[in-house]
């Protein structure tokens, strides 16, 4: 059957009740059964969200996160399209699972925030060495006119650390 062999998961139901599902669906959504008059977590899934109205909406296209069995976080988008089914209206759900893509956002939008740190504390630190040269400088000149000072060995010590 051609359903069986599409590269997406895909649900075909009627309310909250699946009427057909491939195995990609049931590989990736990790149903447990072939059983699909069971009550497993897409069941409260379609249970849960029927009253929206973009489980029922003809031809609608959806993001959603669904929390699998085994703890792990898939993002989906989902499209729906209305359709007949042994004769009767049924909903047609494709899932694209886009979780890798979810995954690449969250490390780039990391990036993006560790390279504004970096800029914050080049910028932090150029701002603070620009008035430490200038009074190492100066500190410099008043020590050649005063050598008698003990400090000032310690003062220029502190200063080249800071």
């Amino acid at each position: 059957m051609v359903f069986e062999q599409l590269p997406n998961p895909i649900i075909i139901r009627r309310d909250s009740r699946i009427l057909l599902i491939n195995d990609i669906a049931k590989k990736q959504l990790l149903i447990i059964s072939n059983n699909i008059s069971k009550k497993h977590h897409l069941h409260i899934f379609f249970d849960k969200y029927k009253e929206y109205s973009y489980l029922t909406e003809k031809d609608t296209v959806h993001n959603h996160n669904f929390t699998l069995n085994n703890g792990e976080e898939k993002h989906y988008i989902i499209k729906s399209v209305e359709l007949l089914f042994e004769g009767e209206p049924s909903i047609l759900h494709s899932f694209l699972d886009i979780s890798q893509e979810k995954e690449n956002e969250k490390i780039i939008v990391r990036s993006e925030k560790m390279r504004v740190a970096g800029e914050l504390a080049a910028s932090i630190a150029h701002e603070i060495r620009n008035p430490l040269t200038a009074i190492k400088g100066f500190f410099q000149l008043m020590n050649r006119e005063q050598e008698n000072s003990m400090y000032y060995s310690v003062i220029d010590d502190e200063i080249t650390r800071i």
